[in-house]
């Protein structure tokens, strides 16, 4: 007899993409068997799936998937730590006491959060997601939200960054556009040299942080779409900048200019831009500088490709940091998946914290960050029903799979702390933050000015790469690996497979060599979907957003000692 079996659709959580994610369900008497469906029908994805959403079912019965509460990484009863957590909130002040939130919440989770925090009467609320791709969400000009018509019906293509790694399936709408007509365009730039490239009309291989530089000579070359959003006095200052742009960047200006023209002249243009964690030194610059030029072309239109759509706040961690090291906060509360693990860098700061309590979908054995630390399982979410915001629109989700037994939801574990909490009060997620064009344009001047050429022979550029799906090295753990070009490779006589150590600021770390093609001279990379890699790269605290900020950063490079 064939078993019974159901098919159950929701939406991808691992990128905003927004992807239909189909599971089977089959009943095989005792136990039921998942297994990944290729729907058609799909609109956004036609049934295809990426790495991410191809591997969701593993994640979701991971051997290291926490099903019970942990103190102090002891087990303990739903009920008991509940308890726990409610007498340390009881007996603090509001002022003591900080939320904060990332990855893996629907937007109502997000609202219950905000709710929460005023419950407990604390300002002391915060996003404490810090991939550069954040800074997306902030803006100088009104930009228009594509829709997946607009991808399609565009002819003429401005790509930064490596969009194929941060939204696998777009790739087969990319290359639709690009054989549909002989006469559409790829323009790519990129510090890397990916795959992409070769499906480029014009490839643009950029030097280490020059991502700003190159879409600041774009603007310029506009001439007069520039003098429209750009003063004359700031548009004068900037064009006096671009012979020493041009020789940072090491591109034809005749290229750019072709390249401008071309997307300026033709109103099915479209600029899309992503960037990886450690990959370039300032972010904002590159969400800024990419949302102005594509403000200048015809159609307007622009898209941003990242994992995660998280709400800006208006306390930002910087000043929560602040005042953990003043001894001000006392208790955390964290409701996400990515925070602390991922950002090993900031765990010196939550030492100081009497209490740590945070959601986690998998167990750590990282070491205890505060006097008092507990773990809550939390339900992946595909494991949930509500609505979470995708790149073309909000879009309801509904659990494909039963929660693991033992983990909760965000808003379930709200009720159980606070049973009476106020649902009813009107929460306003913020996801854009206008940036005044006059304080763009003068930190534009001050990139310029302060940019340099490495000349230091025995300082590399270090950049970040993230793998098209590698979550926390349990997929294909290359964490170990450092690619290297083969001509700087030569250059400090390194071999494949040579045993090397990466020097920052922050920390030093042994690696195995791998020679690559792909990587411009003097620039060495290491994956960071491990976070103990992160450590390699700066925290630095933005003067005008007052985010943090992790850039890419320089090492020295020694072989380790036999």
């Amino acid at each position: 007899m064939n078993p019974k079996y159901k098919i159950l659709t929701t939406i991808c959580p691992f990128c905003k993409y927004g992807c239909e994610l189909s599971i089977q369900e089959m009943n095989q008497g005792n136990y039921k068997l998942h297994q990944i469906e290729y729907l058609k029908s799909s609109g956004i994805n036609q049934g295809r799936l990426c790495p991410r959403g191809n591997s969701a079912k593993i994640l979701l019965s991971h051997p290291k998937r926490l099903t019970y509460p942990l103190f102090n990484n002891k087990i303990l009863k739903w009920s008991d730590i509940i308890q726990d957590i409610q007498k340390l909130i009881q007996n603090s002040s509001p002022e003591n006491i900080a939320i904060t939130y990332d990855c893996n919440n629907t937007l109502e989770e997000f609202s219950d959060i905000y709710n929460f925090a005023h419950a407990l009467k604390t300002e002391n609320i915060s996003c404490v997601y810090f991939h550069p791709e954040q800074f997306f969400n902030y803006a100088v000009s009104e930009i228009k939200q594509i829709d997946i018509k607009d991808l399609n019906n565009s002819k003429f293509l401005l790509v930064i960054g490596d969009i194929f790694a941060k939204s696998p399936v777009i790739s087969k709408h990319i290359l639709d556009i690009k054989y549909s007509d002989r006469n559409n365009k790829i323009f790519y730039f990129d510090v890397i040299k990916s795959k992409l490239a070769g499906f480029a009309d014009k490839f643009i291989w950029l030097n280490p942080n020059t991502e700003p530089l190159v879409l600041l000579a774009l603007i310029l070359e506009s001439s007069r779409a520039a003098k429209n959003i750009i003063s004359n006095k700031y548009y004068n200052e900037l064009t006096k900048l671009l012979p020493t742009i041009y020789e940072f960047l090491n591109v034809k200006q005749k290229d750019i200019q072709d390249i401008c023209q071309t997307l300026l002249n033709n109103p099915h243009s479209l600029v899309l831009v992503a960037t990886d964690f450690g990959k370039t030194k300032d972010p904002l610059l590159l969400s800024l500088l990419s949302q102005l030029f594509a403000s200048i072309t015809p159609s307007k239109k622009y898209c941003s490709l990242a994992l995660a759509s998280i709400p800006l706040s208006n306390i930002k961690f910087s000043t929560i940091l602040n005042k953990i090291r003043d001894n001000k906060i006392k208790i955390l509360i964290h409701f996400g998946e990515e925070f602390p693990y991922y950002y090993p860098q900031l765990h010196q700061f939550l030492i100081n914290l009497d209490v740590f309590i945070y959601t986690s979908m998998l167990r750590s054995n990282r070491d205890l960050l505060a006097k008092r630390n507990y773990i809550l399982p939390v339900t992946s979410t595909i494991e949930k029903q509500g609505t979470i915001n995708t790149l073309w629109s909000k879009t309801t989700i509904k659990p494909v799979i039963a929660p693991i037994d033992g983990a909760k939801s965000v808003s379930e574990i709200i009720t159980l702390l606070h049973p009476h909490l106020n649902r009813n009060a009107k929460v306003n997620l913020n996801y854009k933050s206008p940036i005044d064009i006059e304080r763009l344009i003068n930190r534009c001047i001050e990139y310029c000015k302060n940019f340099s050429i490495n000349t230091n022979s025995d300082d590399f550029h270090l950049i970040g790469e993230e793998s098209a799906y590698n979550y926390r090295g349990y997929f294909n753990d290359c964490s170990k690996e450092v690619k290297i070009n083969p001509i700087t490779a030569k250059k400090i006589n390194i071999k494949n497979n040579d045993r090397i150590l990466l020097i920052s600021n922050n920390c030093q770390k042994v690696f195995i060599t791998k020679i690559v093609n792909y990587l411009p001279l003097d620039t060495v990379s290491v994956s960071t979907d491990l976070p103990d890699n992160r450590l390699l790269f700066p925290i630095q605290f933005d003067n005008l957003t007052n985010e943090i900020m992790i850039s890419s950063s320089l090492v020295k490079i020694q072989k380790e000692k036999v």
